[in-house]
C-alpha cells in the first residue's frame, strides 16, 4: 500500500471533512475515531496524532460548522438589512441553517449539553455576538434589541429547519414551500419592527 504524504494542514482538513460526514450520518454518540479514520482513508494513529482525544475532534468539527454558518448568516444578514427587506433577512437565516449535517450537529450539541456552561464553544467563540457586531452599524436599534432579534430569528430558523413539517401538520396543513415562505415573511415583519423601525436610544 502506497502512503500519501500530506502536509499537516491538508491532513487535518481531510480528517475534519471526514469527521463531519461521519457525524452527520451517524451522530457523535455512535461514531468513533476508527470510523473517522476509515472515512478519511488514513490510519487511526494519524487521527490521534492530530486531534488526540475524540472529544477534541468533536469540538473541532462543531467549531467548523459554527464558523461556516456564522459567516454565511452574517454576510447575508447585512445585505438583507441594507435592502430593508424582512423576507431577505429570514431567507438569509433559513439558508444558513438549512444544511442537514449542520442542523444535526447543532441539535445534538444543544440536547447533549455540549453547548452549556463556561468554557463551552458558545462561551469561547461567541458567534451570535460576532453577528450582532456586523449588523449593529447598519441599523438604528439599541444593541439589546439587535441581540434579541438575532436570538429570536436563529431560534425560529433552527426550530423550523428541524421540525417545520411537524409544526405545519400539527396545525392541520400540508407542508409546502409556500407555507415556509409565508412563515418567513410573517416572522420577518415581526423582527423588522424591532430591528429596523426602533429609533436610537436617547440618553
Amino acid at each position: 500500500m502506497v502512503r500519501i504524504r500530506r502536509d499537516p494542514a491538508e491532513a487535518r482538513e481531510l480528517i475534519l471533512v471526514a469527521a463531519e460526514r461521519v457525524f452527520a450520518e451517524r451522530g457523535p454518540d455512535v461514531a468513533g475515531l476508527k470510523d473517522i479514520a476509515r472515512e478519511a482513508g488514513v490510519s487511526h494513529a494519524l487521527v490521534t496524532h492530530y486531534f488526540g482525544r475524540f472529544e477534541l475532534i468533536v469540538d473541532a468539527v462543531l467549531e467548523r460548522v459554527l464558523q461556516r454558518v456564522r459567516d454565511s448568516v452574517a454576510a447575508s444578514l447585512v445585505s438583507a438589512v441594507d435592502t430593508n427587506d424582512p423576507s431577505a433577512v429570514m431567507d438569509a437565516l433559513f439558508e444558513g441553517f438549512r444544511e442537514r449535517s449542520s442542523i444535526r450537529m447543532l441539535a445534538w450539541s444543544f440536547v447533549s449539553g455540549r453547548f452549556s456552561g463556561e468554557g463551552s464553544i458558545p462561551d469561547r467563540v461567541r458567534g451570535l455576538k460576532a453577528i450582532a457586531d456586523v449588523i449593529e452599524p447598519h441599523v438604528k436599534a439599541p444593541r439589546e434589541d439587535i441581540e434579541w432579534v438575532i436570538v429570536t430569528a436563529v431560534t425560529a430558523s433552527i426550530g423550523f429547519s428541524i421540525a417545520g413539517d411537524s409544526y405545519v401538520r400539527s396545525l392541520g396543513h400540508r407542508p409546502s414551500a409556500a407555507r415556509e415562505t409565508r412563515f418567513k415573511a410573517f416572522l420577518g415583519d415581526l423582527l423588522r419592527e424591532r430591528l429596523l423601525r426602533v429609533p436610537a436610544a436617547t440618553a
